[in-house]
């Protein structure tokens, strides 16, 4: 969302993502946050915006699912049928957090955490899932451990152990998450 209140959509794609809002189509040269995002060639799957550092400004996570190329794509056969190949074949990608900087327009943080750890991003939440006022980000991996991400209130993000300690490492089964939800229920 921009300064100005109106509603943005991201999109997520195969390729460059891209980022629509309601100030762009007024005005087409006002806003430099809504051309494509050069998030290279990998798939996107998940995006949320949230307040990272309680400026009062939609800050933009966006969750990154493999390294998938055109020239990589693989095949493979199971009983005679094309059949998908899996996520690992082609690698998982860092997720991208994006800051907004109050003018609407939103710069990649490249030294927080998150860009340090590559996953294989699908559904993602954000929420203040250890309720200590600030916003997390809970992602969703596919055939791999889930991350957590507890905001430390100042827009900077702790992950490692915290996705264990929430018990959202793993789905209960096997390893991989397609979505995420979260509630708030009263006992």
């Amino acid at each position: 969302m921009t300064t100005t209140g109106d509603q943005d959509i991201y999109l997520n794609n195969f390729g460059p993502n891209v980022l629509v809002s309601e100030q762009w189509k007024r005005n087409i040269h006002g806003c430099h946050a809504n051309h494509r995002r050069g998030n290279g060639d990998h798939v996107g799957a998940g995006a949320c915006f949230l307040d990272i550092d309680q400026d009062g400004d939609l800050d933009l996570y966006v969750a990154n699912y493999i390294d998938f190329t055109l020239a990589k794509h693989q095949v493979r056969v199971v009983n005679g049928y094309p059949a998908y190949v899996g996520p690992m074949i082609y690698g998982p990608v860092p997720d991208t957090l994006f800051r907004n900087n109050g003018t609407a327009r939103y710069r990649r943080q490249p030294r927080v955490r998150i860009a340090a750890h590559a996953g294989t991003g699908m559904g993602m939440v954000c929420a203040d899932y250890d309720d200590d006022g600030d916003t997390d980000i809970i992602v969703g991996n596919d055939a791999m451990a889930n991350f957590v991400w507890r905001n430390d209130g100042a827009g900077q993000f702790r992950g490692g152990r915290a996705a264990h300690r929430a018990g959202l490492r793993h789905a209960r089964s096997r390893p991989g998450n397609h979505g995420v939800e979260c509630g708030d229920y009263v006992q």
